[in-house]
């Protein structure tokens, strides 16, 4: 059985050839749709038939080593039918227009040069909007997101989200949407605030897609994959892609209510989380509910096929993402909620998640990932190891 989705012919076997933390860009995918539920590819290891691949030259890894990577991967997963016959075409003209970064704050409306940046994106190039966590402000400066980690430009944290996932300023890369929203205050209140600001963002994020002709990938850490879910609960189908979360500060029954809504139906999620993380799990359990309801640390209660938990403290998972290709630092911290986005080497595997999902099917995933991650409290169980420093 054959069908067709985002502009390859699949067929229901084994796991992508595709390997490597960057890949050239593939003009003939068009808008990456993800597998609609209840399809063959829903869920389900696939492999690509050969076929011919127009791919953008553009700095980064050559064809050589795309060609190794795929070669690499058929290798380790011993899928040798699964092969890929590429051409180089240059860039096209006139695909200068658009900014590669650009501010969105969710209690705004979009601005008129984001609207016209989205309408003349180059084909095959990504969308995603960057979601900061807790206490951070675009109102305050000191606390402003747009001059730390959602900046152009590395600020005072030493870390540039734009930056680390590949947007350096040229064009091809596609739009990365930083997106502001008011987190500072009681948690409590925090938590309200982020249901709203991702009603508005998934409101946004209808138009942004319709206007770009693609789904919009999202990735948010802490009470920013709160604003993801809740984007997603309130988007038209098929405007959303792909999430990733990032040790997010949502409870379980929240995210079966998002992925339960039509987009969540449609779309696909990364659950990161981190054994490090579980004393701040546990603090929004007891400060939010009273115990009542799990955080996403523990991972979906129950097993959806379009979702994969993923513990990027463990040395299993550690081991799955270099032979993905994704080498990651080692090292444990007794306690970290920040751990996701400052770990060396992880940007590249989200980068290649959220720009070139064909690249890495959640199927793949599950063929490589441990079947479940370690029980809460096993970080505190290991030992003495370093604590996590408190800046966001």
């Amino acid at each position: 059985m054959r069908w067709r989705d985002g502009g390859l012919v699949f067929r229901g076997t084994h796991g992508c050839p595709v390997s490597g933390s960057e890949v050239p860009r593939c003009e003939t995918f068009g808008a990456w749709q993800p597998p609609v539920a209840g399809s063959p590819a829903h869920g389900a290891n696939i492999a690509v038939e050969p076929i011919k691949i127009q791919c953008r030259k553009r700095s980064g890894p050559g064809m050589g080593e795309f060609a190794a990577a795929a070669q690499r991967h058929a290798a380790l997963t011993d899928f040798s039918r699964a092969r890929r016959s590429l051409s180089l075409v240059r860039d096209r003209p006139g695909t200068e227009a658009a900014m590669p970064v650009m501010r969105m704050d969710a209690d705004q409306p979009v601005p008129p040069a984001l609207r016209d940046a989205a309408r003349r994106l180059p084909a095959g190039a990504p969308v995603l909007v960057m979601l900061h966590g807790y206490r951070y402000s675009p109102a305050h400066p000191a606390y402003d997101p747009h001059r730390h980690i959602l900046s152009p430009q590395a600020g005072p944290g030493g870390i540039s989200w734009p930056q680390q996932l590949g947007f350096q300023g040229d064009p091809s890369e596609g739009l990365a949407l930083a997106c502001g929203w008011e987190a500072r205050g009681r948690l409590r209140h925090a938590y309200d605030r982020a249901a709203g600001a991702g009603a508005d963002l998934g409101a946004m994020i209808d138009d942004l897609a319709t206007l770009a002709g693609r789904p919009v990938g999202l990735i948010g850490h802490s009470l920013g994959g709160r604003v993801a879910l809740q984007a997603l609960a309130h988007a038209a189908p098929g405007r959303i892609g792909r999430i990733v979360l990032l040790n997010a500060a949502e409870f379980q029954d929240a995210a079966q209510s998002a992925l339960d809504s039509p987009a969540g139906r449609m779309a696909e999620v990364l659950n990161v989380t981190a054994r490090e993380n579980d004393l701040f799990d546990f603090a929004l359990e007891q400060l939010l509910s009273r115990g009542r309801r799990r955080a996403l640390g523990a991972g979906l209660a129950q097993a959806r096929a379009n979702w994969v938990d993923l513990q990027i403290d463990d040395a299993a998972t550690l081991e799955a993402l270099e032979t993905l290709g994704f080498p990651t630092a080692r090292g444990a911290r007794l306690m970290s909620h920040w751990t996701p986005y400052r770990r060396q080497g992880l940007f590249a595997f989200y980068r290649a998640a959220l720009c070139h999902p064909w690249a890495l099917p959640l199927g793949l995933l599950r063929h490589h990932l441990p079947v479940r991650p370690q029980p809460r409290w096993s970080r505190l169980r290991a030992g003495p190891v370093s604590l996590g420093g408190m800046r966001a």
